[in-house]
């Protein structure tokens, strides 16, 4: 169950806005605060200055999910489901009390991602706290959490530490098992066991491992060319008139990005030339820039490639990231690698493109 504070939040992160809190004079025994969004100001009461807060973000939420301007993704039923859970003095009417973290739910995913890992002889999970994000009562925190041996990563929230890493354990155990990677195997996992017990018998010239290795890397390239991103450009290299426009947008593929990009760093060219990339692909490229900081301070820029084909899906072909000290150089970035991410999916998908550069590599090296 959430809050009215934390709803609020959300939405505020969804619209890339902020509220304003004002403690005001008590009146009597209850406490008073107004909050403050993009100009409308909403006043809430409470026995506590908790309370209070949580009142005027409850009315603040009632008027923003009835304004159209406001984009809101959480379902409304779910919204005021909880909002109704609270009267107008901020008080929680199910317990009378004031509101405590949710516990965890008993899962064993962490545990049970550190035996899987033991067990298979790979390195031990590592967690670590990328970003912390939120007002001091309702911080969100963001886990990562990283295998080594398989080089996955994935990651987890909540509204503590520990939540956000039972998150990422859970997403971890989640890829691991939609890639079979956690069942047990028999010829691997008692490799050792197998050479100690076998160590007078003949060796065979059938590496185990190598085998193994050959056969996961097979199925990890039948796992890409199932993908949309794999489907969709293969699509477009296969269109002979799209291909002509895009090699007459960028002659030498990789080599032609790297030259315009050192030549340029005027924003509306760079965003000219991903336009008329996506145009040609019927795509359209979104950016956004986040509302908060990176770790080490910086903007942070997202860029999207969303194909108008909707039989390749909704969500994003593809999603790349930029950050700078600069919040217009961090968008030129995030654009940038969009490009290079567009060229390098067509040059992998077109023979012609791959001969060119391996041609154009020769002649560099000589």
């Amino acid at each position: 169950m959430e809050t009215p504070a934390a709803i609020l939040n959300q939405i505020l992160i969804d619209n890339l806005t902020d509220a304003e809190y004002t403690l005001l004079p008590c009146k009597g025994k209850l406490f008073h605060y107004r909050c403050e969004v993009k100009g409308h100001i909403e006043e809430g009461s409470g026995q506590s200055k908790k309370k209070a807060k949580q009142s005027a973000a409850k009315k603040m939420v009632l008027h923003l999910i009835e304004n159209p301007k406001f984009i809101i993704t959480a379902n409304r039923d779910d919204i005021h489901s909880n909002l109704n859970r609270f009267d107008d003095f901020g008080t929680l009417i199910e317990s009378n009390k004031e509101i405590k973290p949710v516990p965890i739910q008993s899962s064993t995913d962490i545990s049970d991602l550190q035996t899987l890992c033991n067990r298979k002889r790979w390195d031990p999970p590592v967690y670590n706290e990328l970003e912390t994000r939120g007002l001091p009562h309702d911080r969100v925190f963001t886990i990562e959490c990283f295998l080594k041996n398989m080089d996955l990563t994935a990651q987890g929230t909540g509204k503590s530490k520990q939540a956000a890493k039972h998150d990422a354990a859970t997403k971890m155990m989640t890829i691991l098992k939609n890639e079979n990677l956690d069942k047990s195997d028999e010829i691997l996992d008692n490799y050792g066991k197998r050479n100690r017990i076998y160590q007078n018998t003949a060796k065979t010239t059938f590496d185990i491992p190598k085998a193994i290795n050959d056969f996961l890397n097979n199925c990890e390239k039948d796992r890409f060319k199932a993908t949309n991103v794999f489907k969709f450009f293969e699509k477009i290299t296969s269109n002979s008139d799209k291909m002509e426009m895009i090699k007459k947008l960028i002659p030498n593929g990789i080599y032609y990005i790297q030259d315009f990009f050192a030549e340029t760093a005027d924003f509306n060219n760079i965003e000219k030339l991903a336009k008329k990339l996506t145009d040609i692909l019927d795509c359209k490229f979104m950016t956004s820039c986040l509302p908060d900081k990176s770790a080490v301070g910086q903007f942070q820029y997202l860029a999207e490639l969303i194909a108008t084909d909707e039989s390749f899906g909704t969500s994003p072909l593809i999603t790349v990231w930029g950050v700078d000290d600069d919040l217009i150089n961090a968008r030129i970035k995030s654009i940038g690698y969009l490009i290079l991410l567009i060229v390098f999916y067509i040059s992998i998908n077109d023979k012609s493109i791959n001969n060119e550069n391996m041609e154009k590599n020769s002649t560099l090296s000589n």
